[in-house]
């Protein structure tokens, strides 16, 4: 990996951080430089909740000695991978990441585990993809809890990865090289709540057997924004992780072409972008206006939060379908306000066709 993609990764990537950290996951990251398979960049939980999920595994006696994979292989990760074709965003929940598939198993065997699991990946947005590495998989839309308990055992089963994900072909990603940065961004955050309801933590502990914190979510969430880590100790350097020679967190993904001109990335990833601040939207927006097929909204709650994207559908039952760029999510009505135009009234934006089709080059391997 050249330094400049390397630079260019590094500083979208610490965005990527921050902005997981604002609704309270503290994740490491490393910049992934290629040498054992594509470039990329994975986010790993801290090495305090990691040492946490360890005692866990030694309480329930999980045994990781046979392992010795590192940090990659034993715990959910959320990936970055750029081959020499796609672009891939996904969520990674490895075999051998035992205190991760464990809990989740357990999660599921009950009804209000199942319920909380399966609300997170129904919200993910429609282009998101699904299942069990050399296995089973499907569209986000089509999972069921059944289906969800079923690919745990799976990828138990082959000893392989449940994922989650985005992939998208490599000419699409530079045709949109202005935007991808930030949908790209947008694509974690929708992941980043998927891990903060499928992996092990303490306020997601259905394993262990410690009483957990039965509280609303919205009352954890407000929870979590105050513990907004700090910068100090959430970026390591790269060497701490990418040295460890963990194949799991390559060995999933075809091997990028040598030296060709398509390993070029770096457009994918612009030093700056501009961004909507908070007061301008709040400047530009009024909750006493409707919400209605074509308006141009701000999302005021979720992984969304902050973003500004057009309503394409709305069903009648408090739930729209609002397009951002290349995704496309079902989200509550009551967490979107209108943008008004000059003259106080909604801005609308004419849309350019109610026909539904699959965006953003969703793979279906």
């Amino acid at each position: 990996m050249d330094e400049d993609l390397r630079e260019r990764l590094q500083h979208w990537s610490v965005s990527v951080q921050d902005r997981l950290a604002e609704f309270g996951l503290s994740l490491e990251l490393a910049v992934v430089d290629g040498k054992l398979g594509p470039p990329g960049v994975v986010f790993v939980r801290s090495s305090r909740q990691r040492e946490q999920a360890l005692k866990v595994a030694r309480a329930q006696k999980l045994d990781y000695r046979p392992l010795f994979a590192g940090v990659f292989a034993e715990n959910a990760k959320l990936v970055l991978r750029l081959t020499h074709a796609t672009v891939e965003a996904r969520l990674e929940l490895p075999a051998s990441a035992l205190v991760d598939i464990h809990n989740l198993r357990a999660k599921l065997k009950s009804p209000e585990g199942v319920l909380a699991a399966t609300s997170v990946v129904e919200a993910l947005p429609e282009q998101f993809w699904a299942g069990v590495e050399g296995g089973s998989q499907g569209p986000v839309s089509r999972i069921t809890g059944r289906e969800l308990r079923e690919w745990v055992d799976e990828a138990v089963g082959l000893g392989a990865s449940l994922f989650f994900g985005w992939t998208l072909p490599k000419d699409l990603a530079v045709a949109q090289k202005t935007e991808i940065g930030g949908l790209l961004e947008d694509a974690f955050s929708a992941l980043g709540s998927l891990y903060d309801a499928l992996a092990w933590s303490a306020d997601n502990d259905f394993f262990s057997g410690q009483k957990r914190r039965a509280r609303p979510v919205a009352e954890r969430e407000g929870a979590k924004s105050k513990r907004t880590p700090t910068r100090k100790g959430r970026r390591p350097k790269d060497e701490a992780f990418v040295d460890d020679g963990d194949p799991a967190s390559t060995d999933d993904s075809p091997t990028p072409s040598d030296g060709g001109p398509s390993n070029r990335t770096d457009p994918l990833f612009p030093r700056k972008r501009p961004i909507l601040r908070r007061a301008q939207q709040d400047a530009d927006t009024d909750p006493r206006l409707p919400i209605e097929k074509g308006t141009r909204i701000c999302v005021l709650a979720g992984p969304f939060s902050g973003k500004v994207g057009v309503v394409q559908e709305l069903d009648g039952k408090g739930g729209a379908r609002v397009l951002f760029g290349l995704l496309a999510a079902r989200l509550r009505v009551s967490d979107l306000v209108a943008f008004r135009d000059r003259t106080g009234k909604n801005s609308r934006q004419k849309l350019m066709s109610s026909h539904r089709r699959p965006l953003g080059g969703v793979s279906s391997k």
